[in-house]
């Protein structure tokens, strides 16, 4: 299964990425640093408040997971627009662009995981 987890380091990320690799699945990492506890097939640089959401590499997967997300861990101060731009816009923003894509048209699967 072609798997594109979208967030790299975080606690959710880092689960799924280990859950992916013990399944043998291909994973492919967007985020904005190189994974460090888990294997992965291809890292693409992706800071989602800065870069464009259009790159049709990122639809084109069996699997979209998004584990991205602001507000979450208490000991980092974000701001409430970064907050709402990470939890509420950028999926909105994968939604759309998956909708348009001919891969999104019904063949693919988005996740959301917003914690």
């Amino acid at each position: 299964m072609n798997i594109h987890l979208i967030g790299s380091n975080g606690s959710l990320a880092t689960s799924i990425g280990k859950y992916c690799n013990s399944k043998g699945h291909h994973l492919n990492v967007f985020g904005r640093s190189m994974p460090k506890n888990y294997q992965y097939d291809q890292f693409v640089s992706l800071d989602l408040l800065k870069d464009s959401l259009d790159n049709p590499e990122l639809y084109q997967a069996d699997v979209l997971i998004y584990a991205a997300g602001a507000g979450v861990q208490s000991y980092l101060y974000e701001s409430e627009n970064q907050i709402y731009r990470l939890n509420v816009e950028v999926p909105i923003k994968l939604h759309q662009q998956l909708s348009q894509t001919s891969i999104g048209g019904g063949n693919s699967r988005l996740f959301w995981l917003l914690f």
